[in-house]
């Protein structure tokens, strides 16, 4: 690779065109709803129910299929393999390559790069991957923004040889394989964590010995409730001296603790407290709301402190070890036993949002393993939640560093020359 120069704008060597000069575009239609014919048929269509497959460089599966029927008495299109679609409407930017001759719904614009052979359609899905910020700017409407034709009739490329675009698209598939590994190799060490604490957390499996005695406590027994500071998220401010962790922050976490080392936390001003009880190494901070029953109960154990000045926000609630019947380390996986959860689920009362409070939460049953036992659990957790965060942060590097290639490749600013090959 060679460096082009940074100020130019069109790099040596590439051309700048309308896409439409150099591929054929192409608009979906949906056929009428009212015809059975023309639906099941076989013919494989991209709708918006398909959202959720873009942006994975191919789509070779659809929800819902139409007929040749369907095709013949609508505007529908069949679009051949190889066809780079684009939704314009929810979902706006979003992209993908046909792996299959299929059709789209008018909620789509697609380019087939197939006959005029100037631009390569990986190379081209990955440029309006890099081109998604203009696209969600130039959507337009009240209830559901949708990007006009006439946009893409204008719609210019700047564009290498043919030779450098399928090395460009090498170079970007590679990161993009390595990424999809890496999520995989995450998603499944969040399985085996799961199937471990399955075992772990109802006593079916043993650290310790063959027999553990397990009691049954409520949470009254273990912990105490704290104040929190409960005021509005308008008092927070970038320059406050107090951190301040608001439920939403709690939902947001992936892990069981929360390490105030890592945590990008809220401020708030002293002045603006009007209850101030200071968080401690080995606090549990339970969230007291929810869009859903299974965030009830949401909680996080509170490490790495180290003189911080922490303060539970609203709709939380802040609990303290009393007798030591939990050992720090392991408090964090508390609400991962069954019990816990079920009853946390069961207390919680709403509509559309759910809470729980502290007199609810405190008449919960938990089954607790001696301390011994917890300390081994929680070595064992906390080696699979190692893991899960050393993939975490393997992906978010592929991550960035696949960004920064696409500006750099993608720009001419990084060239790709024949001997590279």
């Amino acid at each position: 690779m060679r460096r082009g120069s940074v100020n130019e704008r069109v790099p040596e060597g590439w051309k700048n065109e309308l896409l439409d000069k150099i591929t054929n575009r192409a608009s979906g239609h949906t056929p009428s709803k009212s015809i059975p014919a023309y639906w099941d048929g076989g013919i494989k269509w991209v709708s918006l129910a398909d959202s959720s497959r873009l942006d994975k460089l191919f789509i070779n599966e659809t929800c819902k299929a139409i007929s040749e029927d369907g095709i013949k008495n609508s505007s529908a299109v069949l679009l051949p393999k190889g066809t780079v679609i684009l939704s314009r409407d929810a979902g706006v930017g979003k992209s993908a390559i046909l792996q299959d001759d299929m059709a789209i719904s008018q909620h789509f614009i697609a380019w087939d790069c197939s006959s005029k052979k100037n631009i390569y359609n990986i190379f081209l899905y990955y440029w309006l991957q890099s081109k998604k910020p203009l696209f969600e700017t130039q959507a337009v409407g009240s209830t559901i923004k949708t990007i006009g034709l006439p946009f893409f009739k204008k719609l210019k490329i700047t564009y290498p040889q043919f030779f450098e675009q399928q090395k460009i698209a090498h170079i970007l598939t590679t990161w993009d394989a390595a990424i999809v590994c890496t999520q995989r190799l995450l998603e499944n060490s969040k399985q085996q964590k799961k199937a471990l604490m399955q075992q772990l957390l109802i006593g079916n499996q043993h650290t310790v010995s063959s027999v553990t005695t397990w009691k049954s406590y409520k949470f009254s027994e273990l912990f105490t409730t704290l104040c929190n500071a409960n005021n509005p998220r308008a008092d927070l401010s970038e320059n406050g001296e107090y951190g301040y962790i608001h439920y939403g922050d709690i939902h947001k976490l992936t892990t069981d603790f929360l390490d105030c080392n890592q945590l990008s936390i809220s401020k708030i001003s002293k002045n603006k407290l009007t209850k101030i009880e200071l968080l401690k190494e080995g606090d549990l901070l339970v969230a007291d709301a929810s869009e859903d029953y299974q965030g009830i109960g949401k909680s996080v154990e509170i490490k790495n402190l180290r003189g911080r000045h922490i303060v539970a926000g609203l709709h939380t609630i802040l609990l303290r070890d009393n007798k030591k019947f939990l050992l720090d380390g392991f408090k964090g996986y508390i609400q991962h036993i069954p019990h816990v959860s079920k009853g946390l689920q069961k207390a919680a009362t709403g509509i559309s949002v759910f809470g729980i409070s502290k007199r609810a939460l405190l008449d919960v049953d938990v089954l607790l393993p001696p301390l011994d036992e917890q300390k081994a659990i929680a070595k064992i957790l906390t080696a699979a939640d190692a893991l899960i965060a050393q993939y975490e942060v393997k992906l978010a590097h592929l991550q960035q560093q696949k960004k920064a290639l696409m500006q750099q490749l993608l720009t001419g600013k990084i060239r790709v020359m024949p001997d590279t090959l």
